[in-house]
């Protein structure tokens, strides 16, 4: 109501004035500055109290309150789809119809995945831990990992060459070219500069968003040797390991990591156009997975970009 929200306003107001007072630096830009940290405070002392205890499993609001992180659809949510946009929301509170939320709600007998007879078919299992959709996670990465690539080789700048883990984008079956370094290790992106010589090696994961702090810690320490063997070669390299998460969140952190990676490659594409595509692309691909989730096999679909382009 008007009233109540005039009351709102009147408290923030009367908080914000009572802590500058307390400072030295009493501008108008500190006033404003405390507002926004009082309101932010609110907001999320809100999402912690109301819609927290509403969680099953997941845990993504308490998630976003340990990152200091908004939740990542915010800025795309209007430029999705319908179907696409209620299934992202749903997502993110656990309130779509996993086995398990469906045996919770008296709909079917068993909570356990029809693939996994010993394993309860949650949300996190279907988007990310069935090993029967095991080919439409990598075809989820994939399409992210296309649309990273597409960035870097369509606005880079600069005498470097792509080496991608994706059909027709290898060499010599692999990423790493083997007049530098024979190995069978391929790590998704590879970006080689001859003059000077440097190396760029970029891991990408998309893993459920709880589980992204060990993605990251895995990957790292996957590719720890073979940083060390190209760096005792002439070429001075460089290793970055993402993370998109299956929800669509892109954290600080990954931010941070994508923001060097565009500026190495001296691309011109701005770092929140390719958070809000990667987030897009995450998003669209684990609806895609979600419901055909009963299929048994998977059929080669087409990367998205087409459907990207069509839609937005």
């Amino acid at each position: 109501t008007k009233q109540s929200t005039m009351s709102v306003c009147h408290s923030v107001h009367e908080r914000a004035v009572h802590e500058v007072r307390e400072e030295s630096n009493n501008s108008w830009d500190s006033f404003k500055k405390k507002i926004n940290s009082i309101l932010e405070d609110d907001v999320i002392s809100y999402w912690k109290d109301r819609i927290e205890p509403l969680l099953c499993q997941g845990k993504f609001s308490e998630l976003l309150i340990l990152e200091k992180e908004n939740i990542t659809w915010k800025s795309i949510m209007f430029n999705l789809p319908r179907k696409v946009l209620k299934f992202a929301i749903n997502a993110c509170i656990d309130s779509l119809p996993s086995y398990s939320n469906l045996s919770r709600w008296g709909k079917r007998l068993t909570n356990k995945c029809p693939f996994c007879p010993n394993t309860t078919g949650t949300l996190h299992h279907i988007l990310s831990h069935c090993p029967l959709l095991l080919e439409s996670y990598t075809w989820r990465h994939n399409n992210v990992l296309k649309l990273i690539q597409t960035a870097i080789t369509a606005t880079g700048s600069g005498n470097f060459r792509v080496y991608c883990d994706i059909d027709g984008q290898t060499i010599a079956g692999g990423t790493i070219p083997p007049n530098i370094l024979v190995t069978n290790q391929r790590p998704d992106l590879v970006i080689v500069w001859d003059d000077p010589k440097q190396i760029l090696l970029i891991e990408l994961t998309v893993p459920f968003e709880g589980n992204i702090s060990d993605a990251h810690k895995r990957k790292v320490d996957r590719y720890k040797q073979l940083v060390q063997d190209l760096n005792e070669t002439e070429y001075d390299t460089t290793y970055e390991a993402i993370e998109v998460g299956a929800r669509g969140l892109v954290d600080k952190e990954n931010k941070t990591r994508l923001k060097h990676i565009l500026g190495k490659c001296e691309c011109n594409k701005r770092l929140k156009e390719m958070v809000n595509d990667l987030s897009k692309t995450a998003v669209l691909a684990s609806f895609v997975i979600f419901y055909s989730r009963h299929e048994q096999t998977w059929s080669d679909a087409p990367y998205m970009s087409v459907w990207l382009s069509l839609m937005f």
